[in-house]
This record gives structure tokens, sequence and C-alpha cells, in this order.
């Protein structure tokens, strides 16, 4: 059997930051000799609820681990028996045909027989066929098409793995290395023939990614202790002038978890924290060590809603919500329902301008107001006017 040599540090590294599951389909090995090599190598593997450790040093920096065995024509020895000509037809469908690039029969018998030694006639692909539809898979025959054989229908078609694809890819809670193995999967869910359409889609550098490698275990994490309605402790940290993620403070945050959203742009857990009563939003990609407690977590406020904090959080930020007026340029018009939604109150005032009537979050509304300072104005409540025009004064130009 063919072996691989893998670095053992590296190893370490990759089944911490991704799965057990996604290192052995990278690798082509089975996740049970992974499982059995790791353990025979002194490689802890990562579990619910235990933090990263260290990685003792060893002598052998190298872990070897049998590949699956795969028919090709050096591995003769492995034999496919009749019985899986429905399962390898299948297979080839799924990764050479679209309704765009039809197979033929001789072009199916090649590669059943180059991808797997199997010698097929045309009776055994109709009978195979047959198996397929009936357990729904939409195929197209011969008969059907005139064209040839090919998978008319996937779980996802190309605009949607597109779609899919750049979302990760401008995500940035999503670190890099995990990035791209997300598009590399993401494309394993089209035909060859079309995945040579996104070899350009590369992560790069300059594109904002988190730094932080855990954040995929964090979810896993996060939404198992939601679910089992647990308290769940972890540190939080910001950016140092480095863009280093350094703890934001000493003492570890305890929290019963409510909910995870996303919102722009970014990756939320919302949760309350123990010994208060309001709901705060934390950036995953700046939560790391996450540990679920035995502690029961305790419940919402009656009215909680993510999707209503959310909208009432301007810029995810919590606290105190108020409603406020808005004097808007017309201008401004576009960049309004991105943020609040069709459903604002807007009066136009004919000379150019609106009104708007929104409710959110103090200091959400404050610090949006900022933004946009150019092309609206708080009219009230005085309190939210007066603290934007605080932040007026106080800007760095001295101005």
């Amino acid at each position: 059997m063919e072996k691989i040599k893998i670095d053992r540090a590296k190893l370490f590294d990759e089944l911490w930051e991704t799965s057990v599951t996604r290192v052995a389909k990278k690798y082509d090995v089975s996740a049970s000799k992974l499982r059995a090599a790791c353990a025979e190598a002194a490689i802890p593997l990562p579990q619910k609820g235990v933090e990263r450790p260290e990685l003792t040093e060893l002598h052998n920096d190298y872990v070897e681990i049998e590949k699956i065995a795969h028919y090709s024509q050096r591995n003769g020895d492995t034999v496919l028996t009749p019985k899986a000509n429905t399962v390898c037809l299948l297979k080839i469908l799924y990764e050479y045909s679209s309704p765009e690039h039809y197979i033929s029969m001789p072009e199916l018998q090649r590669l059943m027989r180059e991808k797997y030694g199997l010698e097929v006639d045309r009776r055994t692909v109709t009978s195979s066929l047959q198996v397929l539809e009936a357990a729904g898979w939409d195929v197209s025959g011969y008969d059907r098409e005139g064209r040839g054989y090919c998978l008319m229908s996937r779980l996802f078609e190309l605009p949607e793995v597109r779609l899919l694809m750049d979302s990760v890819y401008s995500n940035p809670t999503v670190p890099k290395k995990q990035t791209e193995n997300l598009i590399a999967a993401l494309q394993e869910l089209l035909p060859s023939h079309q995945r040579h359409r996104y070899r350009h889609l590369r992560v790069i550098d300059r594109v904002r990614k988190s730094a932080n490698k855990e954040i995929f275990l964090n979810i896993e994490l996060l939404d198992e202790a939601i679910t089992e309605k647990k308290i769940v402790q972890f540190t939080y940290c910001r950016y140092n002038v480095n863009g280093e993620l350094v703890n934001r403070r000493e003492r570890r945050y305890y929290a019963s978890p409510l909910a995870l959203y996303a919102a722009n742009g970014f990756y939320y857990l919302l949760c309350m924290n123990v010994g208060f009563n309001n709901v705060a939003p934390y950036r995953l990609d700046k939560i790391k060590e996450v540990v679920k407690t035995e502690r029961d977590a305790f419940d919402p406020p009656e009215d909680f809603r993510p999707e209503e904090f959310a909208n009432s959080g301007v810029l995810m930020y919590g606290g105190e919500v108020v409603t406020a007026k808005l004097l808007c340029k017309n201008e401004a018009l576009d960049y309004m329902i991105d943020t609040f939604g069709r459903d604002a109150r807007m009066t136009d005032n004919g000379d150019g301008t609106f009104n708007m009537t929104v409710t959110g979050s103090f200091l959400g509304l404050k610090y949006w107001a900022v933004h946009y300072l150019d092309r609206v104005k708080v009219l009230a409540p005085p309190a939210l006017r007066d603290a934007v025009e605080e932040m007026i004064k106080n800007n760095m130009y001295g101005v």
C-alpha cells in the first residue's frame, strides 16, 4: 500500500485549524487510520471544550499514513466487482458531466475501465441509470436527450457555488487558510470542466482576514452550548498595533449564549453576561478559548429576537435603544435603506432632503451619524444630537 509522509507539526496545526474529516480528505487517507497514526505519533486530536495544547517534541518529525487504495493502472491488486457499477457510474457522472457537457457511451465505458477497472456494456449502463433514477437522481439517458448521458441537476448549481465561494472569500471572519480549504471544498461540488473558471479565486494578504484560527471550533462549541442551554466562558480579544490578537482583559468572560448572528460582514455571538441583564454582541473572530460549562444558562428577555436586536443594534452596538428623527439629503437614501430597511418611516421634504425616523441603539446611531456627517443631521432626541456634536468637537483635526 502507498504511504504518505506528513510533517508532524504541520499535521497538528491542520487538525486543530479544521477537523479530522477535512484533513483525511485532503491527504486521501481514512479518518480511522489518521486517528490511529496521530495516537502513535502523540498528536492530540481536537475535542469539544478542550483548549488547544502544546505539541510535545519527539525524535520523529514525520507521520506515515497509508493512503486509500483507489484503482489505477499501477494498483491492479485493488479490484472492484460489478456490484460497484452503479456507484462508480454515479461518481463519473458527478465528476465529468453537466447539462452543457454530455458523456457518450464509449467515453463512459473508457472512464469506468480507467478509473475503476470495470468493464461495462450498454445494458449494464442502462440498468445502473435506472437504479439511479429510482433512487431519486436526475439522470439523463441517451434515449431521453439523444446526446449522451449526464447528471441534470445537483444540490448546488454553478451560480450558487460561485455565490458561496465569493461569500467565503470576502468574509473577514474566516481566516486565510480556512478560506482556501472552504473554496477548494466548494469547488468539489462542481463538475471538473467548470472548476477551471475559479482558479483565479485566491486568498490574498491584503484582504482583511481574521488571525483567529479557532473560528470553526468556536462555532461548533457555541452552537452546542446554545442547544444545551449551558453557560460558556471565553477570552475576548482586540488587535494591537502589530495586528496581533491580544486579550482585552485578564478575566475571562462568563455568558449565557443566545444566538449566533451574521451582520455587517461579521459573525456575532449574542449573549447575556453573567451578572448583567442586557444582551451584548461579541465578534466571533475575536473570541478565543471557548469552554462550555455545566452551569445552566438563564432565560433571555421575553421580547428578545436575534433579528430585532440586529436591526436595532446599529453597527451591532448594544445598550440603550432610542427612536431618532433624522434630516437626510436625498443622495443618502440608498445608504439609509441599506442600514434601516425599506420599511423605515420617511417623509420627502421636496427640497432635496427627507426626514426619517429610526430606532436603534444610542451608541450605534451616534457613530453611524458621524460616519455620514455630510449627509445626515440628527434632529432628535436632544441627547443623541448633543453626543454627535461632542464627537465632532473632539475630532483629531482640531477644527
